[in-house]
This record gives C-alpha cells, structure tokens and sequence, in this order.
C-alpha cells in the first residue's frame, strides 16, 4: 500500500473512532444515573395507546412464531 492511501485509511481510521467516542459521551449524558430521579410517566394518552398497540403486536409476533395461539386468547 502506498503512502498517500495509507495516510487517508490513518485519518479515516482516527476520525471513526474520534466520532465513536463522541457517541459514547452523548449515550453517557443521556443515560439516567443511579442518583438522577427517575422519569416522570407520559401524560399524553397517544403515547401510551401507542406503547399498548406495540406491546399488543409482540404478543401476537411471539404467539405465532410460538404456535401457540393460546397466548392471545389468554391476554385478550
């Protein structure tokens, strides 16, 4: 490999793990610590519906890669 494409490979290389780095540090600050209170539930009634219609589909995901249709009856 010559020099001038080994130097670009160097500087991708450090500014992939520069930019990863970064990434790191921002999932840092969002993370709750173990002292930070915890989050407040949602007052918005969409978000919640939305989280009941998700969960409602992993339960029918699950029951039919299962086979087991019992699972829906039983959660309906």
């Amino acid at each position: 490999m010559d020099d001038p494409q080994k130097n670009l490979r160097i500087a991708a290389a450090k500014a992939f793990m520069d930019s990863l780095e970064e990434l790191e540090n921002i999932l840092a600050q969002d993370r709750p610590s173990s002292k930070s209170p915890s989050p407040k539930p949602t007052d918005s009634a969409s978000e919640a519906s939305i989280d009941l219609f998700l969960l409602e589909e992993v339960a029918a995901d699950l029951a039919q890669f299962f086979g087991d249709e019992e699972l829906l009856e039983d959660g309906e």
